[in-house]
């Protein structure tokens, strides 16, 4: 038996696979960029602007919104790329 921790839905989330997890990346690094810009951390709103529009706009790509749904097997339709263990039941 694997150890589930996850659920199924998290299987089919196109867009947590592909853009989302792109997006949580390269914000990450912008932010310690930022830090290391402004020691004080200081993030107001003009500011939060200018560092979110441009990796926001990033991975919204038509190439890795298909990868999402290509690796999540819901386009093109692949009833195998789900792992078995996925549809057990979670441990949480």
């Amino acid at each position: 038996m694997n150890l589930n921790d996850g659920n199924t839905t998290h299987e089919l989330q196109a867009m947590d696979k592909a853009v989302f997890r792109v997006f949580k990346h390269s914000w990450d690094e912008e932010l310690l960029q930022h830090w290391e810009n402004y020691p004080e951390r200081n993030l107001n709103k003009e500011r939060f602007t200018e560092k979110f529009t441009p990796v926001w706009v990033r991975p919204m790509t038509i190439n890795n919104i298909c990868n999402g749904f290509r690796a999540t097997g819901i386009y093109p339709f692949n009833k195998n790329i789900i792992p078995d263990y996925a549809y057990e039941p979670s441990l949480k």
